[in-house]
């Protein structure tokens, strides 16, 4: 879509929010889409993010110095 304002406003995080935070939210959207399996990696020191999940699920995790994998959340 080219703009996502509408989903942003039915979310908790957006909601109530000024038309300014939308138009700049909006702006600054990127959608993306993920197969399941697919991993996103973040480091330390990355820059910051927001995701807006619109549909299926996403776990959480995080890895040990071991290489153990922790469950944080499942979202969605």
């Amino acid at each position: 879509p080219s703009s996502y304002v509408w989903f942003l406003k039915g979310t908790s995080v957006f909601q109530d929010q000024s038309d300014s935070v939308y138009h700049s939210a909006d702006t600054r959207a990127t959608l993306i889409t993920f197969e399941r399996g697919d991993q996103l990696t973040f480091v330390d020191g990355t820059k910051r993010f927001i995701f807006v999940l619109m549909e299926g699920q996403v776990k959480l995790r995080s890895l040990t110095d071991g290489g153990k994998e922790i469950i944080l959340d499942v979202v969605g």
